[in-house]
C-alpha cells in the first residue's frame, strides 16, 4: 500500500510540475530591439484582441517607436516619448514587428531599426529579401555621407 501511495503521490508532483512550469502553446511573443528601445509583439495576448504591442523607450533616447506590419500588406507606426512605455491592441493580426530609436549621427538625427521580427519567419524572410535593406546603422548612413 506504501508503495502504491508513494508512486501516486510521485505521478501527482510531476504532473504539477509539468502544469506550473511549462508555458502554455497560445503564448506567442516576439521581441526586437535596438539601441535600449524594446518592442514586444504577442500574437495570442488572451485579451480579446488579434494582436498587441508593447514599446519601451529609455531615457536617453530622443524618441522611440514601433513598426509594424499585418498579413495582408498594410501597417503603421507608433511611437512614444523618452523614458516611458506604450502598448497597443490590434484587430487584426500583426505579422512583423521592428523598433527604432530616434539617434543623432553626424549631427543629425536619424530613425536607426532594428530588424524585423516576426511570427512567422519563413514568411517575412522572402518578403523583406524583396523588400530590400531599409534599416540603417551608423555605418551605412556613415557611406551615405561620402557619396
Amino acid at each position: 500500500m506504501r508503495r502504491v501511495l508513494r508512486a501516486v503521490v510521485a505521478a501527482v508532483a510531476m504532473v504539477v510540475a509539468t502544469v506550473v512550469f511549462v508555458q502554455p502553446a497560445s503564448a506567442a511573443t516576439y521581441n526586437a530591439s535596438y539601441g535600449g528601445v524594446e518592442a514586444q509583439l504577442d500574437t495570442a495576448p488572451g485579451n480579446g484582441y488579434q494582436s498587441w504591442i508593447w514599446l519601451y523607450v529609455p531615457g536617453d533616447a530622443a524618441s522611440g517607436r514601433v513598426e509594424y506590419k499585418y498579413f495582408d500588406g498594410t501597417g503603421g507606426t507608433e511611437y512614444t516619448a523618452p523614458d516611458t512605455t506604450a502598448t497597443w491592441n490590434f484587430t487584426k493580426k500583426v505579422q512583423t514587428i521592428r523598433a527604432c530609436r530616434f539617434t543623432l549621427f553626424g549631427g543629425q538625427y536619424y530613425w536607426i531599426c532594428s530588424a524585423w521580427t516576426s511570427c512567422c519567419v519563413d514568411r517575412v524572410a522572402a518578403a523583406a529579401a524583396q523588400e530590400g535593406a531599409v534599416t540603417d546603422t551608423p555605418r551605412a548612413l556613415d557611406r551615405r555621407a561620402r557619396i
